[in-house]
């Protein structure tokens, strides 16, 4: 770094300090985002938050212009909980009086349009009943049927209210069934009923699962058109209360609204994308474009923009009735507005908010995923972890950094110590110092006052027009105390 410093090759003290110093400076954005490490860190970023937005735009697209699911000959609801609390064993049927499939344009039958006689014969269903603990629902067409969602009717019969299911899983299947004595058909012998994946065998099929009562999005899943292999859907482990009322019609629509999926899954990524990588890409292009906008500036600006349409989804969803939409997007807009003022402030604190940060973030996601899946680590958070990454890498390297610079001054600090026990040691040298120390008193830098030296960046008279620095020459030989001599050597002419 010296030698770079004599070459001229350091301009500024982002340049010549080390990079995790520059993160406990006074504008640690502006510093780090020089610095060749920060800016493929925030390059990589940016491109991975924007991917995540287009992606998540373009699974909208595909997911809510065809059907969710299918073609599929046998549909299943299988009741895990009930009401009353009953799991495994205890859940001696389906709870349910009917369950049906919603068309392509999200109707139930009682909703739907008449039908052609043929299409109508292709959604006939030839075989819809209770068997164990589900509710079975054959079609006749060879080929099956596709889905969007599907709707249920609670229990028909007085006093089958602590029967009706507060948690199931819907599935589909095209292998054949074979029910027999039924006995394949009986409660799971898992009573944990969040327990289970995406798929299972029942009565000699293997079954997809396809629905659950309450779900989220993956929006960076594959953005392709087969349906059947979209891991867009994310079912959780939720419980849910149906109306008390006896045949009461409830229906399941898999594809959301607009404002309630893209204010969370693609409109912050699309806004906090851009301005990470504006942010990455400043020290390169701001010497050209005037109007750049500078890295405190665009960092905090897009990463408010998330926050803020974070909360926009959170009321939405929360209006909406889709708590557990509302949960996740307000925990998010908390977390992300913490960090736009930790950005926005900037100071030596900068990295410690980032802790704090890491802490909220990740605490608020193994709540969540204990809400969703009764697994607090069931998923990670990649911003927590991100951010996480960035927190110990930066205190790992001052550690190191502070580490490395006192074994430099460890052998300075042996001589000083050589030299005051001396002085001390001496008559004349405990005089000079309680001297000293008086003089210090006086100027204001004792020990009772909060008054410390500070550094001062001072502008480079080298580096001046030919006017001016024909002036500082000739102010620097009327007063030659004010130069540093070393500095003077090297050719760094610093204006007092």
């Amino acid at each position: 770094r010296w030698k770079s410093l004599v070459r001229g090759e350091s301009e500024h003290g982002f340049q010549s300090s080390s990079l995790s110093g520059l993160f406990y400076a006074m504008h640690p954005i502006t510093a780090a985002s020089s610095r060749k490490p920060t800016q493929v860190f925030l390059l990589g970023l940016g491109s991975y938050v924007l991917a995540q937005g287009i992606v998540g735009a373009m699974n909208f697209q595909f997911r809510t212009r065809q059907d969710a699911f299918g073609p599929y000959r046998h549909y299943r609801l299988e009741t895990l909980l009930t009401r009353n609390g009953s799991v495994g064993r205890g859940v001696t049927g389906p709870g349910v009086s009917e369950f049906g499939l919603m068309d392509s344009l999200g109707c139930s039958r009682y909703a739907a349009l008449p039908l052609e006689a043929g299409e109508a014969a292709d959604r006939l269903a030839s075989f819809s009943g209770p068997v164990g603990s589900s509710f079975l629902t054959t079609f006749a067409h060879p080929q099956g049927v596709n889905m969007t969602g599907w709707y249920i009717r609670t229990g028909a019969s007085d006093g089958s209210e602590d029967l009706d299911p507060a948690y199931f899983n819907v599935w589909a299947t095209n292998d054949e069934v074979h029910i027999g004595n039924g006995s394949c058909a009986d409660g799971r012998e898992e009573e944990r009923w969040w327990k289970g994946k995406d798929a299972a065998t029942w009565c000699g099929a293997e079954w997809r699962r396809v629905g659950a009562p309450t779900w989220r999005f993956r929006a960076f899943s594959s953005a392709s058109d087969e349906r059947n292999d979209s891991g867009w859907w994310d079912f959780l482990q939720l419980k849910i209360s149906l109306p008390l009322a006896r045949s009461s019609l409830e229906t399941f629509l898999l594809k959301p609204p607009y404002n309630l999926y893209n204010w969370f899954w693609v409109t912050p990524q699309l806004l906090m994308g851009p301005a990470v990588l504006l942010t990455g890409l400043s020290s390169y292009l701001r010497p050209f474009i005037p109007f750049y906008p500078p890295p405190h500036i665009s960092l905090p600006f897009g990463i408010g923009c998330a926050s803020f349409f974070s909360g926009v989804s959170g009321m939405t969803n929360g209006v909406a009735g889709v708590n557990h939409i509302m949960f996740e997007s307000l925990a998010v807009f908390v977390s992300m507005s913490f960090l736009t003022v930790a950005f926005a402030r900037q100071g030596p604190s900068f990295i410690y908010a980032v802790w704090l940060y890491v802490v909220i973030q990740i605490g608020s996601w193994g709540f969540l995923c204990h809400m969703f899946w009764h697994n607090p680590f069931q998923r990670m958070t990649f911003t927590g972890l991100l951010g996480m990454l960035l927190a110990v890498v930066v205190t790992g390297l001052r550690i190191y950094q502070k580490g490395a610079s006192k074994k430099l001054l460890m052998q300075d600090q042996k001589v000083y110590d050589e030299l005051y026990k001396k002085l001390v040691e001496s008559e004349d040298g405990s005089a000079c110092l309680a001297h000293l120390e008086n003089v210090v008193r006086m100027v204001g830098l004792g020990n009772d006052t909060e008054a410390h030296c500070r550094q001062f960046n001072r502008a480079r008279a080298d580096r001046f027009t030919r006017v001016l620095r024909d002036e500082y020459l000739a102010q620097t030989k009327a007063h030659p105390v004010a130069t540093f001599p070393l500095f003077w050597d090297i050719g760094h002419w610093y204006v007092p």
